[in-house]
Parts: structure tokens; C-alpha cells; sequence
């Protein structure tokens, strides 16, 4: 059951022409069909599987992973270098290469990054100080980007960025090409639906030599400075740097610079767009609801001082409405508004007699998912009270999946939920936010937005 496809563009024409985003079109499809428990869609000449009943995600993410264990997006290097990443391995690469960097994101990890993360949180509060202080309007995500490229460039590459201080720096710009909304990014998102053919066709269009340049100088220059003053940091680069003197360990012969520069390159998009994204539409919704903001801003002052005084990586842990928050931030506005599989062999879910045959990508709608009022009564109402303990075990564990689940789930999930939650407990804690109500509103002191 599902829509009836059209030549070449099969069921996307919409979404390739730029006349609907994509998120868009996949909850219209997954309200159209209601009362089905899956769509058949065609990518071009693609046939793809949009499941929607939770238990057969559950059987696609977890239960039966080891038959959906490849994302459905494989890489190809010679059409794009910096795609040789985890996201989009398959899972005899896959497997070896999160070992090595499983690592980088374990408790014992983030509890010796939480200092140099609360250093650029007091940064970004002191930066966030000086703009008040100017009495402009403020434009919330281009601060929060400052912040998130801070972090992921401390405790992913050891490198100070310096973004806080400067106008604008190469990281910032970099960051900006990656995720404009051009014509040359919207293509390279919907070709990867696309046969390899059509990638290597397209491949003068969607590549972007500048950002390419960038993060491979960045590597070689980090791996020849650490190499040369014997420098070790415990840190992402220093993972890279094994990987390189030792690519047997991930079934290799040649770890190539193409290659390691990849895994930088996707800690640093995944990492940069959630955390900057995710803390921008929390700060907008307890703007827009300031009874959430007061006890938000309670727990947290309140939490701080009952325990130390300071905010530690255990006082964290303690904010629960803090947790709840984020949560429901990341319900509705989760950082993918997809997830993809591709089967490995040929599939009878259980307790139907549907079979998805062997090579078929199958999509996991998280967007449409977690604004389908059936899961969360009224879905455009930002509600923290959805994420209580009670609450979450009233629903299905597939009703949440902001980070995916599974054996493949976003590897820097906890990272990305420690960084964003210092960031908006030294925030809030120290600054009120309003929404302007209207253009020429004048901004009280000490207030943003």
C-alpha cells in the first residue's frame, strides 16, 4: 500500500524540486496512510519501506538487527570523500570502527571532559553577557553555534577555536556551508536514495572542495603536530592516530586520510547540528512558556546549591525537570527527522504476514512519530510533563527515538545530551528569556530574545 510513483523521480518529485521539505512529505505520507502499518514509497526506482507500527521498528532497530544492520545509505568514496563514515558503513566496517571509537563517548570519558565543556559553557554565558549588554536583538542560533563548535572542537579535536572572542572564525564558516540550505546540499541529501550512477554523475555538483580541504588539513595538520611533540590527548584524534598506525584493527590495510578525516567530519556535523539546534528550541519554547522557564531555572539553582555550589557532571544528573526539558525539546524537534535500514536478507515481521525481500530500504519516520497525536496528545504543545518517569513507561520505547535505537544508535548521544544540558543550565540560571513582542520592541536589560 502507498502512493503511486512517477518516473524518475518515483514518489520525491516535491521533495527533489524544493516544493516541500522532506520531514514534511514523510508525515503527510504516514497521515495519509493511517491505518496502515507500513507504506511502500519509490526513491527514483528505489522501492522503499516506511514503517510505522512500533513494533515492527522495534524489530527493525533492535530485536531483529542482525538482518537490518546496514543503514541503507552506503558510502562511496570516490563520490564523496568525507562519506566514509559510521553512519553510513556497512556493518562488517561498521562494527570495528565503533569499537575504536566507543571510547571517546563512555562515562569515564565525559566525566573528564565535563570541566573543559563547563569552561566553554561560562564562555558562552560571558559572550551571551556582552550581547545583552548591547541591548540588540539577538540572534539565538548563531550563538548557540558559536557554542557547539566551541565544545566539539576542544573535546573532539584539542583545539581551542577561539569563536567566542572573534567575529567569525573558519570553523563558523565552514560550519555555515555545511548546513545552508542550497541547492548543492539539498541534492547531495536526496541522492543518497540514489543508484551509484546517478552519485558519480552528480558528484561536480554536490561536492564541496572548501569544506573537504578544510577538515582533511585539519586532521593531517592535528596528526603531524601530536606526532611530531609527542602529544596525547585521549581524544578522538588521538583514536585516529591508532587507527592509522594500526588499520588492521578495523579490517583495513591502509587507513587513508580520507578515511580518518570522515570520522571527524560526522562527529562534527551530527555533534554541531543537535547541540546548537536542540538548544536553540529549548531556549525558544520556555520563552514562549515562562512558568516552564521558572521552574526550570529553579531546579536548577536550586539543585546547584543544595549539592555543591558548583555544576558538576553528578549535579547534572540530578536535574530531572532539566532532563525533562530536553526530552521533550528533542520530541519535537528531533535532530533527524529519519532513520534508515536496509534489509540483508529476506524478512516476515512477526505477528503479520508482511516481508520485506532482501536489499530493501526501509525508513523509520522519527519526526512524524513523535508529532502523531496518537503517541503525544497535542503534539505542538511543548509539555515536559510527557517525559516523567511515570509517563515514559505509560509509552512505547519506540515512540522516542531522537538518537535511533539499536546496536546503531547515535554513538555520541550521551555527549550530545551532557554538553546541551550544561549549556542550558548556565543559561537559564543566569538570564531570562522573552520573546520580543514585536519587531521594535524594545530588549529589557539583562533579557534575550
Amino acid at each position: 500500500m502507498g502512493p503511486k510513483p512517477i518516473p524518475l523521480f518515483g514518489n520525491f518529485k516535491d521533495v527533489i524540486l524544493g516544493k516541500v521539505h522532506m520531514a514534511d512529505f514523510i508525515q503527510d505520507i504516514y497521515h495519509q496512510f493511517a491505518s496502515e502499518p507500513v507504506v511502500g514509497l519509490f526513491a527514483s526506482n528505489i522501492p522503499i519501506l516506511l514503517v510505522k507500527d512500533p513494533e515492527i521498528i522495534q524489530e527493525v532497530l533492535v530485536k531483529g538487527f542482525s538482518n537490518f544492520s546496514d543503514r541503507g545509505f552506503t558510502h562511496h568514496g570516490d563520490v564523496d570523500s568525507l562519506s566514509q563514515h559510521l553512519l553510513y558503513m556497512t556493518v562488517d566496517k561498521w562494527k570495528p570502527m565503533r569499537q575504536k571509537l566507543s571510547p571517546v563517548f563512555t562515562s569515564t570519558k565525559l566525566k573528564e571532559m565535563f570541566y573543559s565543556i563547563s569552561a566553554c559553557a561560562d564562555n558562552f554565558s560571558a559572550y551571551t553577557r556582552n550581547l545583552v549588554k548591547k541591548n540588540e536583538i539577538v540572534d539565538c542560533f548563531t550563538l548557540t553555534r558559536k557554542y557547539a563548535i566551541d565544545v566539539i572542537g576542544i573535546c573532539a579535536f584539542g583545539l581551542e577555536t577561539k569563536i567566542l572572542s572573534q567575529e567569525k572564525t573558519e570553523f563558523e564558516r565552514v560550519s555555515e556551508m555545511i548546513f545552508e540550505n542550497s541547492v548543492k546540499n539539498t541534492l547531495k541529501r536526496l541522492i543518497r536514495f540514489c543508484p551509484n550512477w546517478i552519485k558519480k554523475l552528480t558528484k561536480p555538483v554536490i561536492t564541496n572542495h572548501e569544506v573537504v580541504n578544510f577538515f582533511m588539513s585539519l586532521i593531517e595538520k592535528n596528526i603531524a603536530f601530536r606526532n611530531t611533540n609527542n602529544l596525547r590527548r585521549n581524544d578522538l584524534v588521538d583514536i585516529l592516530m591508532d587507527i592509522k598506525n594500526h588499520p588492521e584493527k578495523i579490517g583495513e590495510k591502509e587507513a587513508t586520510l580520507a578515511l580518518l578525516t570522515s570520522q571527524a567530519y560526522v562527529f562534527f556535523a551530527a555533534g554541531f547540528d543537535t547541540t546548537s539546534s536542540t538548544i536553540t528550541h529549548a531556549l525558544y519554547e520556555v520563552a514562549l512558556n515562562q512558568n516552564i522557564q521558572n521552574q526550570l531555572r529553579t531546579e536548577i539553582c536550586t539543585t546547584i546549591q543544595k549539592y555543591s555550589g558548583n555544576l558538576n557532571y553528578d549535579v547534572i544528573y540530578h536535574m530531572k525537570y532539566l532532563d525533562q526539558v530536553l526530552k521533550e525539546t528533542l520530541r519535537k524537534y528531533p535532530p533527524g527527522y529519519f532513520t534508515g535500514r536496509r534489509a540483508i536478507d529476506d524478512y516476515t515481521f512477526k505477528r503479520t504476514k508482511i516481508t520485506v525481500r532482501r536489499d530493501i530500504r526501509v525508513l523509520v519516520p522519527i519526526h512524524a512519530i513523535h508529532n502523531d497525536p496518537n503517541n503525544y496528545p497535542e503534539p505542538d504543545k511543548f509539555d515536559p510533563e510527557r517525559f516523567t518517569e511515570e509517563a515514559e513507561k505509560m509509552r512505547h520505547p519506540m515512540t522516542f527515538l531522537p538518537f535511533g535505537a539499536g546496536p546503531r544508535y547515535c554513538i555520541g548521544k550521551r555527549f550530545a545530551f551532557i554538553s546541551t544540558k550544561i549549556a542550558i543550565a548556565r543559561i537559564i540560571s543566569r538570564f531570562k528569556f522573552e520573546t520580543l513582542k514585536s519587531p521594535n520592541a524594545e530588549i529589557p536589560k539583562d533579557r534575550m530574545l
